[in-house]
């Protein structure tokens, strides 16, 4: 059995993102038989699987949705293009439970699962800081079988159209979404309360990654670990926190009369920001304002060791 962990949302260079590898799960043959239980579906994260989703019904795949319907986030227009291609939903809704579910299972000569917190929304599959586990194995692993049968034991009812709260996905189902408020519009009026931005478009961070290449990633025994690179620059994010944090270094240097802050500090937060501080001044990138603030305070840019056992040393010699 393969496991992944895979993360986005963290770092800059997101093409392995859960969207990248929903789409490049769909587009391998070998899987024959794929469903999705998915809490909340919207078009535009939708549209990016689409012609991923064609293909596999043009080579006569199975495909088949479970879609919840619950605080108005799927969308009529999600539900529309699903039903415009041919893909057969159920429609989860229960007054008595939130169906909340990220699961994308793919059967067939192998099998593959994926799950974790990624909704099929275009932030959740691209932009968010999500998490999910991929496991990825064959008809005779022992352990990849039982989490497999485990997974289709707990959603049986679903499997076998025998739980009372799904409803296929019909045009005149959908017309009564609608009309009783089941499901929102993403072409939304000045007066809505819903909010679009959450789901179908990322904070403000700079930018976003460019979301290109998809269906790229081949899942194989031999494939390197994901190396993240830590990009040094200062965001809007940073500076907008840079004075609260330099009251805190206040506070730190008032109680201990230096600014070398340990490793194993109380305040990682104080520590990771103090180390900041030094890489953006080696870097040329800390701005003059920091620097004369930091200065004020006796913020020492060089290697702490040195401070530090200096200042051993001085405690030792004041002992003797």
């Amino acid at each position: 059995m393969i496991v992944e962990f895979l993360g986005q949302g963290l770092h800059f260079e997101e093409d392995e993102t859960c969207g990248n590898h929903v789409c490049s799960a769909i587009q391998e043959k070998s899987f024959t038989q794929i469903t999705f239980f998915i809490a909340f579906l919207r078009k535009p994260g939708l549209d990016y699987l689409k012609p991923f989703l064609e293909q596999a019904k043009n080579e006569n795949r199975n495909i088949t949705f479970y879609v919840g319907i619950d605080e108005r986030v799927t969308s009529k227009e999600a539900l529309e293009l699903l039903l415009e291609l041919e893909i057969e939903t159920y429609i989860y809704f229960s007054e008595r439970f939130i169906y909340h579910p990220k699961v994308y299972l793919f059967e067939g000569e192998k099998n593959r699962i994926i799950t974790g917190s990624s909704n099929l929304t275009k932030s959740g599959l691209f932009y968010n800081v999500e998490s999910s586990i991929l496991l990825d194995f064959t008809n005779s692993d022992k352990s990849g079988l039982k989490v497999l049968k485990q997974l289709k034991e707990f959603y049986s009812t679903l499997l076998d159209f025998t739980d009372p709260n799904i409803e296929l996905l019909t045009n005149e189902y959908l017309e009564k979404l609608i009309k009783e408020q089941r499901v929102s519009t993403e072409a939304f009026s000045d007066g809505s309360d819903y909010n679009s931005n959450i789901h179908d478009k990322s904070k403000k961070r700079g930018r976003n990654p460019e979301i290109t290449d998809l269906g790229n990633i081949e899942i194989t025994e031999k494939r390197p670990v994901k190396q993240y690179k830590s990009i040094l620059k200062i965001t809007d994010e940073y500076l907008e926190k840079w004075d609260f944090m330099f009251q805190k270094m206040e506070r730190f240097y008032t109680e201990n009369e230096h600014c070398t802050v340990p490793r194993d500090y109380k305040d990682r937060t104080l520590y990771g920001w103090y180390r900041k501080q030094k890489l953006l001044h080696q870097a040329e990138l800390l701005p003059d304002e920091h620097f004369k603030k930091l200065k004020s305070i006796n913020f020492y840019f060089g290697d702490g060791h040195t401070i530090f056992w200096d200042r051993k040393w001085m405690n030792s010699y004041n002992q003797l």
